[in-house]
């Protein structure tokens, strides 16, 4: 017998578990934006230390790719 994992967010009802393996979920990230990639997290994890003041993009540079964070930060954050 399985057990569904309910969310509070209003678009999810339920949370299935993630089939993919480490190395499917890197490839997935190569191409991710970063910028809203980490406060989705930081929100569906519940892990604020996602947030960290090192990955925060600049705002007057957010219309850059990738919000203007450099190669390495994004690497960074894709760990």
């Amino acid at each position: 017998m399985s057990q569904t994992v309910f969310t509070s967010s209003p678009f999810v009802a339920a949370i299935e578990a993630i089939t993919e393996s480490d190395d499917e979920i890197r490839r997935f990230l190569e191409d991710a934006e970063v910028p809203p990639l980490l406060p989705a997290l930081a929100y569906a994890t519940g892990d604020t230390s996602l947030l960290r003041d090192d990955l925060r993009p600049n705002p007057l540079m957010l219309a850059l790719p990738q919000g203007g964070l450099d190669a390495d930060q994004q690497a960074a954050a894709r760990q």
